[in-house]
């Protein structure tokens, strides 16, 4: 929400439309659980503001290789199936699959940033969660269909890393 500001002229009026619901269900939400009124919300604003909190947890806990569902569930004091119903629903997918996606991105960034030069590639895995190299390698060529080192090569010769997907 912070960055809307400096970031809303690079939405597209669909995306501005959808921040401005969620705005105002987690504004929604803020106030029914400040009046312990949350029972009263719509059981699809509870949903979105459940999910909303659970990214902000992933987002907060991505370096730490014990990140999977059951730790999500028991921060949210929600059932491993409860979290998996949640983003089944919303993503079509599962909660892994979510938090395997945002380290997948946070590595790629990690392998353009000049400051991280010196680490190698598998300590960029580890640094945000995955901690077997040829593992990491495998699902970084699965998302972006070139191995984490090439397109690390890629960015340090200058040119714009070239993935598949």
């Amino acid at each position: 929400m912070t960055s809307i500001r400096a970031h809303g002229a690079d939405c597209d009026p669909q995306g501005l439309e959808r921040l401005g619901w969620m705005t105002a269900d987690l504004a929604g939400a803020v106030i029914a659980r400040q009046l312990d009124a949350s029972r009263h919300l719509p059981t699809q604003t509870r949903q979105d503001v459940m999910r909303a909190r659970i990214l902000s947890f992933i987002d907060a806990n991505l370096a730490d290789p014990q990140l999977g569902p059951a730790a999500v569930a028991g921060f949210h004091h929600l059932s491993v199936r409860a979290v998996h119903a949640l983003f089944q629903q919303h993503d079509g997918g599962t909660v892994a699959a979510v938090i395997r996606r945002r380290r997948l991105e946070r590595c790629r960034e990690d392998l353009t940033d000049p400051r991280l030069d010196a680490l190698p590639v598998a300590a960029i895995g580890a640094r945000w969660g995955m901690g077997q190299p040829q593992g990491f390698s495998r699902a970084f060529r699965t998302m972006f269909g070139v191995a984490p080192g090439a397109y690390r090569r890629a960015a340090r010769a200058g040119m714009q890393p070239r993935t598949e997907r």
